[in-house]
């Protein structure tokens, strides 16, 4: 049996609540709209146009970030990114169009004319409002330059603290320590970047 476009709509509906979008109408931090916009002067803009879904990934701001143009498995993805660029996000100003019939996901930022990417990989599922916030502008998102951004002080800290534990370990001549600690490191680097090199901060703290 064919599944139907409000099958797909469920599936997406489960995906955003998982995500931490906020669906519930009843909520006053609501931040997922079906077949609406958020404001008056936003639904006037589309007339008689009704999107799947608008999202608005900033709590203080009724802009919004976000077109979900849902459709049938089958369905041409660069087709429904179209429908959604033109009827719904450039009438209302949203920076992005997202496409997708429930498994299958293509994105599309419309002020860099490009699709979506997180750590250089295009973007083939949904995610979260914080994540959201970054694409509001570019249409790149290196989660790794975010990880790393760790103050020196806070960085020296972290070694001291290191260093304190490896010494009370027995750990007495700081080449012993020094030797440990590059050890762990490298074990960090091979656990967590599945031997690539990816997720090189230790959280020591």
């Amino acid at each position: 049996m064919p599944i139907t476009e409000r099958e797909v709509e469920g599936t997406i509906d489960i995906q955003l609540t998982t995500l931490g979008w906020r669906l519930d109408l009843r909520s006053p931090k609501r931040n997922v709209y079906k077949q609406q916009a958020r404001t008056k002067e936003q639904n006037q803009k589309l007339h008689l146009s009704r999107p799947d879904y608008v999202l608005y990934a900033d709590d203080d701001s009724d802009r919004p970030t976000i077109i979900i143009e849902a459709k049938k498995p089958g369905y041409s993805m660069s087709n429904a990114l179209e429908q959604g660029i033109n009827r719904y996000a450039k009438k209302i100003n949203t920076p992005i169009v997202i496409a997708s019939d429930g498994w299958r996901v293509k994105t599309w930022h419309i002020n860099r004319n490009e699709p979506l990417f997180i750590n250089g990989r295009e973007v083939d599922e949904l995610f979260s409002a914080e994540i959201a916030k970054h694409f509001i502008v570019n249409n790149n998102f290196n989660s790794f330059y975010e990880d790393a951004a760790i103050g020196k002080d806070e960085l020296i800290s972290k070694f001291k603290k290191a260093n304190n534990i490896l010494k009370n370990q027995g750990f007495s001549a700081g080449i012993d320590r020094f030797s440990e600690f590059a050890n762990l490191m490298f074990l960090k680097l091979q656990i967590e970047g599945g031997g690539g090199g990816g997720g090189w901060l230790l959280p020591l703290g």
